[in-house]
């Protein structure tokens, strides 16, 4: 192409399209002439198009086309974050903010954090969840945070996005105080992922309490964390959960849980009785006098006669007079 035809093309699409307000199709043009238009011009197109868009108060739009106008210029990326900051617009460009293989500076992050945290919580929690927590200082955000749970120390939202950013901080133990105050159906991959049975020891009733039957299954998939006479002990104000605890193992091993048969005996006769025949059939390491008193007392008749047979031909008579034979 001649010179004078170069030059000619490149006038067209700065002053035909660009003059004319068509940014969009000036941009396409200039990306497409890019041998005959410098790089900063295509630039100055683009910029001229964000600012366009700005004018309009098409804020959502403007914050999009940053992503492939300002491209990893960070002096560009953090010029617009303060042009949006000054009309009140830090929200729009919050979600197109690059976070990958170019970062700002974390002031620009922890800037925005804290403008959702003065006006939305939702949002606030949202970009703790999906936002690298490498981004930003964390105690500086944890502090701003608590600044605002200090005033609503109940908020659900916030008390979420704490314990979001503890984990991230690797203070486990706070951030499972918090999930399991909130009942959060996270508690239990938490202690999972982080092996954090030793700072559960002493609040297994809380986890029964939330979710009984997954807090059995992790508890008896832990022995080796948590001892079966430990979790026993915990659960001795309540009875009603050491059944459960001590049924399931049961059913899992006949012989573990062999020194509390007898107090079970009881335990199925006050919870859950339906269980307590198959488990006087199945259990080697039942006291039958103990189980025989127990069922005379309720007057079991069926488990008494079977526990009759048990004792021997001595007890005949007694089974007889029970109601014959099992």
């Amino acid at each position: 192409m001649l010179l004078w035809q170069k030059k000619e093309t490149k006038m067209t699409i700065l002053t035909g399209c660009w003059g004319g307000k068509k940014y969009e199709e000036a941009l396409m043009a200039a990306e497409i002439s890019q041998k005959n238009i410098k790089r900063h011009e295509v630039l100055d197109i683009g910029l001229a198009y964000i600012t366009h868009l700005v004018e309009k108060e098409d804020y959502d739009n403007a914050a999009r086309k940053c992503q492939k106008i300002l491209g990893k210029n960070m002096k560009l990326w953090e010029d617009e974050v303060y042009r949006f900051k000054s009309i009140g617009q830090l929200k729009a460009i919050s979600k197109y903010l690059p976070r990958g293989d170019l970062r700002l500076r974390p002031v620009i992050y922890e800037m925005i954090l804290d403008e959702f945290l003065r006006t939305d919580y939702e949002g606030f929690a949202t970009l703790i969840r999906e936002w690298p927590g490498d981004l930003y200082n964390n105690k500086t955000i944890v502090k701003a945070l608590k600044g605002h749970l200090s005033k609503e120390p109940n908020n659900r939202t916030l008390l979420e996005a704490l314990a979001e950013l503890h984990v991230y901080d690797q203070c486990y133990s706070k951030a499972l105080e918090i999930y399991l105050t909130l009942r959060h159906k996270e508690v239990f991959e938490l202690i999972n992922k982080h092996n954090l049975f030793s700072c559960i020891k002493d609040k297994i009733v809380l986890l029964m309490d939330f979710d009984t039957e997954k807090a059995v299954d992790m508890l008896l998939d832990n022995e080796d964390k948590i001892s079966i006479d430990k979790v026993v002990v915990e659960l001795k104000e309540r009875p009603e959960l050491q059944h459960v605890y001590l049924h399931r193992l049961f059913k899992r091993d006949h012989h573990k849980g062999q020194m509390y048969h007898e107090k079970q005996i009881s335990l199925y006769a006050e919870f859950d009785r339906p269980n307590l025949l198959p488990f006087l059939r199945d259990s080697t390491h039942c006291p039958l006098e103990k189980a025989l008193e127990i069922c005379l007392q309720r007057n079991f008749v069926e488990e008494t006669v079977f526990l009759f047979k048990q004792n021997g031909e001595q007890s005949q008579g007694l089974a007889d007079d029970y109601g014959g034979t099992t």
